[in-house]
This record gives C-alpha cells, sequence and structure tokens, in this order.
C-alpha cells in the first residue's frame, strides 16, 4: 500500500485563514503580504478556490508576470520585499506566473536577502531553513541570471544605436564650421550622459544587474536633445530601440533561468 505525503499546514497560516474567514475588515483593507501568504498556502491545502483565487490574485498583482511600459515614475523600479517567499511558494504550488519578478527583484539587489531580513526576520529564517533544496536552486539561478545580464549593459551603453540615418549629419555647414558628425557617432556626449544614470542610487555594478530600470530611465527621465545635443529624429528612434531591449530581456528571463528545463520551481 502507497501512502500519500501529508502536507502540514503551519499554525501561522491556519490562523491567518481562520481570521480572514472571519473578518470583514479585508474587504476594505489589503492585510500585510506575509498574511496573504499564509491565506494562499492554507486555503491551497484546504481546496478552498475561492479563498485561494482571491489571495492569488493580491500575489500576482504584487509579483506580476508581465513587464509595464516605460513610465516616469516607473512602475518597475520600485523594489518589492518578501521575494524568497514568493518563490517557496511559487514551488510549492506550482504558480509559475510569480516567479520571473521574484528572481528579477533577488538578482538586482546588492545583497541577497538585505531588504526580507528587516523585517519579520524569524519567518524569513523559517522559510529558508525548512527549505535547502529552494536555497540552492535560487543559487544557481541567480547565478546563471547575472551571467546573463552583465553582457547586457554593456552592449546597450556601449555605443549608441547605429541603424538609422542621422539627419544632423545632413546639414551643410556654415563657411568656418565643421560637418556635425551624426548622434551615433558622438561617442563623448554619449558616454558623460550615461555615466550618470542612476537606477535606485546604485552605483555601476549595481547598475548592470537592472537594465530594464537603466533602459527606463533612458526612455523617460533623460533630456538626450537638451543635454546631449542629439537630434530628435535621432533619439526618438533610440527609443523605440530601447523599449524593444526591455521587452527582449523580460522575454528572454524565462530561458535565463531555465523555466523551461530543470529549475526546481
Amino acid at each position: 500500500m502507497h501512502l500519500q505525503p501529508v502536507e502540514v499546514i503551519w499554525p501561522r497560516d491556519m490562523f491567518a485563514y481562520i481570521d480572514f474567514s472571519l473578518s470583514r475588515e479585508y474587504a476594505l483593507n489589503k492585510p500585510h503580504y506575509l498574511r496573504i501568504a499564509s491565506i494562499f498556502r492554507a486555503a491551497s491545502l484546504l481546496e478552498f478556490d475561492t479563498l485561494r483565487r482571491w489571495s492569488l490574485g493580491c500575489l500576482e498583482k504584487q509579483w506580476p508576470a508581465d513587464l509595464p511600459p516605460p513610465s516616469k515614475p516607473s512602475k518597475f523600479g520600485s523594489k518589492i520585499p518578501w521575494a524568497e517567499e514568493t518563490l517557496a511558494i511559487a514551488e510549492q504550488f506550482d504558480v509559475p506566473q510569480l516567479i520571473k519578478r521574484a528572481y528579477w527583484e533577488l538578482c538586482t539587489r546588492p545583497e541577497f536577502r538585505s531588504v526580507d531580513a528587516e523585517v519579520y526576520d524569524d519567518e524569513a529564517e523559517e522559510i529558508m531553513l525548512t527549505r535547502p533544496r529552494l536555497l540552492r536552486t535560487v543559487l544557481v539561478n541567480l547565478t546563471r541570471l547575472r551571467e546573463r545580464l552583465l553582457p547586457e549593459w554593456t552592449r546597450i551603453t556601449r555605443t549608441p544605436p547605429i541603424d538609422i540615418p542621422c539627419p544632423r549629419a545632413t546639414k551643410t555647414p556654415s563657411t568656418f564650421a565643421s560637418q556635425p558628425i551624426p548622434c551615433s557617432l558622438d561617442y563623448a556626449n554619449w558616454h558623460r550622459i550615461i555615466s550618470r544614470v542612476e537606477v535606485n542610487d546604485m552605483t555601476i555594478d549595481d547598475r548592470r544587474m537592472d537594465p530594464i530600470s537603466a533602459l527606463e530611465i533612458m526612455i523617460t527621465e533623460i533630456n538626450w536633445e537638451k543635454e546631449g545635443g542629439f537630434c530628435t529624429d535621432c533619439v526618438n528612434m533610440w527609443r523605440v530601440i530601447w523599449t524593444k531591449d526591455r521587452e527582449k530581456i523580460w522575454r528572454n528571463l524565462g530561458d535565463w533561468l531555465g523555466m523551461d528545463v530543470d529549475t526546481g520551481l
């Protein structure tokens, strides 16, 4: 006779589940993330579909699978705590739509687990220490992701995009003026501006770990015409190219993490 393993409901999950079931407060005020996670785990194990759908919707809203378009202020660059908890949920309950944003959050932190350790530290320790395989999987995938991201920032910022004719270079110079160089060859102004692109007060090394946010700043916040003397036609085309670069990086994230192969998630 083969006995199926029994999933254990943590006491704090069961408490959150019962509290939610009996309280009207949640209809007006969104509970803390950890409370939502507890409700989702308990509802999943107890097969209570209504609460499971509600709590999963809350998790998906915090950890969206889709990349938002470039905006000012950014809808993507703000940091989200509890990425480790989210990856544990994704593994245990097979919710892969939470994985991309959670991994991106971990990868772009200066220190792994630095945000989660500030609050509810005992529970964060419990989550990781009771899931050693998850911790190993996370570290392996973070290493793989960082190896892919490092050349992306270099590729994007090495030189201006060069795939368009530059109107500035076609102007007839005055008698004593030299022929203007194309925007794509104006390396001095390009690197002067790129060198001060800031992503959430990160250093240059940290910036390379978050090219999606860096590209968003390049698209929405920098006045390339005023600050670098680049022509409007070139800048408009660059922004189109950078928008596609953001989307491509996000689209490739699953492949870089090996989500379609063997990640343990």
